[in-house]
C-alpha cells in the first residue's frame, strides 16, 4: 500500500510552497502550525486536509488571545 501524505510542522521554510507542490502531486497535507507564527495565516490552508492543534495554535488560527474566552467557548462545544 503506497500511502500518499505530507505531514509539515512550521519549522521549515517555505511552507506555502511546499503545501501548493503537494496539492498539484495529490498528496493529503496534514499540517502541525507548531510553533505558531502569524505569517501561517497567510499560508493556503484551505489546501490543507488536517490540522494538528493545540490550545496556542488554536488560538492564533482564530487570531483570538489564548484565556478564559477560549476556555468558555470551548465548554459551550462541548
Amino acid at each position: 500500500m503506497l500511502f500518499r501524505s505530507l505531514l509539515l510542522q512550521n519549522e521549515i521554510n517555505n511552507i506555502p510552497h511546499i503545501i501548493n507542490q503537494a496539492v498539484e502531486r495529490g498528496l493529503t497535507i496534514c499540517l502541525n502550525p507548531a510553533p505558531f507564527d502569524p505569517e501561517i495565516l497567510d499560508y493556503p490552508l484551505d489546501q490543507v486536509d488536517y490540522l494538528i492543534v493545540n490550545e496556542t495554535e488554536a488560538a492564533g488560527l482564530s487570531e483570538r488571545p489564548e484565556g478564559k474566552n477560549q476556555l468558555e467557548d470551548r465548554k459551550s462545544v462541548v
